[in-house]
């Protein structure tokens, strides 16, 4: 018998009680829905951005010409960047400065007034959710990843060695 041939049977309440009996698992499960990681928004030219790496949960942030993770709400620096879009490349302008995020040889760094070959991204969603930023390195694609505390365009790594990043779309 398939589930389409099952005829539905109503419920009759003999006792005419309207209480009922729920029974509560004896652990909550609030604490998993609290501690699942919360879904990316869509890297998208014309909206802003908080990024956030999934491992270390530190937000990207430039801080004096220097791009970093830090805590969210540290005080120091600007977090939140424009994506925009050029001949189909993704690009992340800090909106205070004007300035595009970038790399200089293998460093990332926030230095280009415009969007050209060494501030260019794209975004690859990933299976678990969150995306790889990768960057053109000569003929192919780099994911940009950490190198100890420093962020990196990896010339040589693969794109599963990249950071995983969730994008937190935020207003202007």
């Amino acid at each position: 018998m398939s589930l389409n041939q099952i005829e539905p049977k109503a419920f009759t309440d003999d006792d005419n009680d309207n209480s009922t009996t729920i029974f509560t698992p004896p652990q909550t499960i609030i604490a998993d829905f609290l501690e699942a990681p919360a879904r990316s928004a869509v890297p998208w030219a014309g909206s802003t951005f908080i990024i956030r790496c999934m491992s270390t949960h530190k937000v990207l942030t430039l801080v004096g010409g220097r791009i970093m993770l830090a805590p969210r709400g540290g005080g120091a620096g600007t977090i939140r960047w424009e994506c925009v879009e050029n001949h189909g490349w993704l690009g992340f302008r800090d909106p205070a400065t004007h300035l595009f995020l970038g790399h200089s040889d293998h460093d990332m760094c926030c230095r280009a007034p415009h969007h050209d070959e060494w501030e260019r991204f794209i975004a690859q969603a990933t299976p678990d959710g969150g995306y790889v930023l990768s960057m053109p390195h000569w003929w192919k694609l780099c994911p940009v990843g950490l190198r100890g505390d420093q962020l990196v365009k990896y010339a040589d790594g693969s794109l599963y060695s990249g950071v995983v990043w969730q994008f937190e779309k935020v207003g202007a």
